[in-house]
């Protein structure tokens, strides 16, 4: 077989997907602050540069894969990174209903194999933006995880567009 034709199915593929005009982006940062008595205060983020292309789970290893849909007035995020980091921040899961009176917040950071959770540590807000989309802020205080000495304050603030809407 020709070199350039073995070449030419890997090309293809790795293009495929490259630059999706339709697919859902994101930018902008969450970030924990990691505290444990009688040690100094770690921390773990999820940096997004602009025009972040997020894969459809399950993901293909280019970086970030989740979801963010609307329905009604209730925004749903789940973010999580492709890669294989075993201790670093590695999905981030929000929702959060947009307006006055809106419903409470809720929000997940898994941080290596342990499960944060918070509701009423948090507040957060959505606001509907252009091309299908969200600008998402929150800041939680003091989430525990069982069976884990630790503490968790989280910030968040992105911008996701083309989100799916219900």
């Amino acid at each position: 077989m020709n070199r350039t034709a073995r070449f030419v199915p890997a090309i293809i593929v790795l293009t495929l997907g490259c630059d999706d005009p339709s697919g859902l982006r994101a930018q902008g940062n969450v970030t924990l602050t990691v505290r444990q008595t009688g040690q100094a205060d770690g921390r773990a983020a999820l940096a997004l540069p602009p025009d972040t292309y997020i894969d459809p789970p399950p993901g293909i290893g280019r970086g970030f894969f989740g979801t963010c849909v609307r329905n009604g007035s209730r925004w749903t995020v789940d973010l999580a990174r492709a890669d294989s980091d075993p201790v670093g921040l590695r999905r981030v899961t929000l929702e959060v209903s947009e307006g006055a009176g809106a419903a409470a917040p809720s929000a997940k950071f898994n941080l290596g194999g342990t499960e944060y959770v918070g509701a009423a540590e948090c507040t957060a807000s959505a606001t509907a933006n252009a091309d299908g989309g969200v600008e998402l802020r929150a800041t939680c205080a003091n989430l525990r995880a069982s069976a884990d000495p630790r503490a968790v304050d989280a910030t968040l603030s992105l911008s996701l567009i083309r989100c799916e809407i219900r």
